[in-house]
């Protein structure tokens, strides 16, 4: 291998390790956006964020997408399922 294709690799190799520290520091940084959130959400809290009504939640729910906790009667989300969800909805993601 000549030193040029040597060079060569090891830029590529560079730019691939950079890419990837930059796609974890934007994961962090995206779940940084939720820090302020409470560790239960109701159902209300939930279609503001996601910005639907209350049949798309119901729906999301029954179908298992969006998990959900009783708490004294009442269905509320995990911030981390909901959290989960964002993430794997999300369009163009890397």
């Amino acid at each position: 291998m000549t030193i040029w294709n040597e060079l060569f690799q090891n830029s590529i190799q560079m730019v691939i390790f950079i890419l990837k520290n930059q796609r974890k520091e934007v994961r962090t940084m995206e779940r940084d956006v939720y820090k302020d959130l409470p560790p239960l959400l109701s159902r209300k809290e939930v279609q503001e964020i996601l910005k639907i009504g209350k049949n798309g939640l119901l729906n999301l729910i029954k179908e298992g997408q969006l998990p959900t906790v009783m708490i004294n009667k009442r269905k509320k989300i995990r911030k981390e399922d909901l959290i989960t969800f964002i993430e794997e909805h999300v369009e163009n993601k890397s």
